[in-house]
């Protein structure tokens, strides 16, 4: 043993040397940082990750890379305002689509029901998905489903690499992708916005549209769209965005496919506007309201059909 640090029987002198008393500073100050930094781990401002605690609240034990959706936190701020802000814990269950679309987690190791595991909910993952159609690139959960994805059109995890064919396949997923770009969707039908009967005549300026999301068929051509498998169906649910706007125009205003209410309403002739024609095909941006219902937007300049007067 060092000299520097030599014990002193019962009976002996005192003497601490200069160096021994410094070496003594030295692991009281190591102590004191080690402490601190102990102390600090519980402290407000915790490093975010994709991975989170995860309560098994489903009923059932679950498997590694099965699915829960997002009930709630273990700690509420009420139960432990602390904890609730130093640590991302959730208690998750079976999902629901109506609840759980979008908010789910994947779980990253066995856990049993009641018991506390980890789960990802950001980044990238393996996962099972249940494969409709080979061209859609999103998945999302199932109504009531643990052990697979479904794939869509839209969702919350990207396919990022997935086994070929159809069914129940492996899959390499990024969850909390970006949202999805427009979706190609055929207009299958208008209704006529009573509020919107402003035209000339008090004809109709504004409709919400019904539709089904295509994709481009191996025909080709302007004919060549064929129903997207699981896509999305839109039922009244569809507005154009050109059209927002028109039920406040009068005399004097221009709509917004750019004709003027006057040109529509003068002596020689008489016009109004027309909605969009069924089978054509738009570019769809979509958006959910806070019971999940899924609407569409997309831009198309209306048509105009008239007489003479």
């Amino acid at each position: 043993m060092s000299e520097t640090l030599k014990k002193v029987k019962p009976g002996e002198p005192l003497v601490i040397p200069a160096q021994t008393f410094n070496t003594f500073i030295d692991a009281a100050r190591d102590f004191r940082g080690r402490q601190q930094g102990r102390a600090q781990n519980a402290q407000p401002g915790f490093r975010q990750s994709g991975f989170v605690l995860v309560k098994n609240a489903s009923g059932s034990d679950r498997g590694r890379f099965n699915i829960l959706g997002i009930d709630s936190p273990i700690f509420t701020p009420t139960d432990n305002e602390e904890e609730f802000k130093n640590r991302v814990a959730l208690s998750c269950i079976t999902p629901v689509e109506a609840d759980h679309t979008g908010r789910f987690v994947i779980l990253l190791e066995p856990i049993a029901n009641n018991e506390i595991g980890l789960g990802c909910v950001h980044g990238v993952c393996p996962v099972k998905i249940d494969v409709t159609d080979e061209d859609q690139q999103y998945a999302d959960i199932s109504n009531g489903e643990t052990g697979k994805l479904k794939s869509s059109s839209t969702g919350a995890a990207q396919i990022l690499w997935v086994e070929p064919g159809t069914g129940e396949k492996w899959a390499i997923v990024r969850l909390a992708a970006p949202e999805a770009g427009p979706a190609l969707v055929k207009i299958t039908g208008s209704t006529a916005i009573a509020a919107a009967n402003n035209g000339p005549g008090s004809t109709t300026t504004e409709w919400t549209y019904s539709g089904t999301q295509v994709k481009a068929s191996t025909s080709g051509g302007y004919q060549g769209w064929t129903a997207v498998t699981g896509g999305l169906t839109f039922t009244d649910k569809l507005f154009n965005r050109m059209e927002y706007g028109n039920r406040i125009v009068g005399a004097g205003g221009t709509f917004r496919n750019g004709v003027k209410f006057d040109d529509l309403d003068d002596n020689d002739w008489t016009g109004q506007l027309q909605p969009i024609q069924s089978a054509g095909v738009v570019a769809v941006q979509t958006f959910t309201d806070s019971e999940n219902n899924v609407y569409g937007t997309f831009e198309s300049p209306n048509g105009i059909t008239g007489s003479c007067d």
